[in-house]
């Protein structure tokens, strides 16, 4: 069985958490994303701590498709070093987990 996991990342505004959960979405590296717009996060940086408003970015994929989505990720964000955290998923509904195997399928494979 496909093992799943999600994966979690911010960005700096609404608008940026879109356009990369749009891109990640059209080329199959996750079957959903979820975007929360607005959270306040504080986080020390050199020693020193900052807050910011950013959005945060969810998504459901298979353990296969996760490193290729974080360096998607990565091409995409405005930080130098984004927040990219892959979370291993336990278990869920078998009918949620076959439908996110079936959409992250590289469209080459898709309908095998």
């Amino acid at each position: 069985m496909t093992e799943f996991c999600m994966v979690f990342t911010t960005a700096a505004s609404e608008g940026e958490a879109w356009k990369i959960a749009d891109s990640v979405l059209a080329k199959r590296l996750a079957a959903i994303a979820s975007v929360h717009p607005r959270i306040t996060s504080k986080y020390s940086v050199n020693g020193k701590v900052e807050s910011a408003t950013e959005a945060v970015l969810v998504f459901k994929t298979t353990v296969n498709r996760a490193k290729e989505l974080a360096v998607e990720i990565k091409g995409m964000h405005k930080d130098e070093t984004p927040e990219v955290l892959i979370v291993p998923v336990d278990g869920g509904l078998k009918d949620y987990l076959d439908w996110i195997e079936a959409e992250t399928k590289s469209p080459a494979v898709a309908g095998k």
